[in-house]
């Protein structure tokens, strides 16, 4: 069987471009799965030598919305 991040960089081996100079930006709300996505996404940009950008944004639709897009944010960071 194989490992969880075997599997993330093949999958995103057959999608992305490693010949490029353009960053990839990854989506991350600070739950389990956008969290899930930004580690596989940024070990798969270390070994490409590709640069990733995180996005976070506070749609201001719940009271704790801009909390939660600073934690995001220092941890994207």
């Amino acid at each position: 069987m194989t490992a969880p991040p075997d599997f993330a960089a093949r999958a995103l081996d057959a999608r992305l471009e490693r010949e490029t100079d353009r960053p990839l930006a990854v989506a991350f709300s600070g739950g389990g799965d956008s969290l899930a996505l930004l580690l596989a996404a940024k070990a798969w940009t270390d070994k490409a030598g590709r640069k990733l950008i995180a996005f976070t944004v506070d749609h201001q639709l719940q009271a704790a919305g801009a909390e939660w897009a600073t934690w995001c944010a220092s941890r994207g960071a």
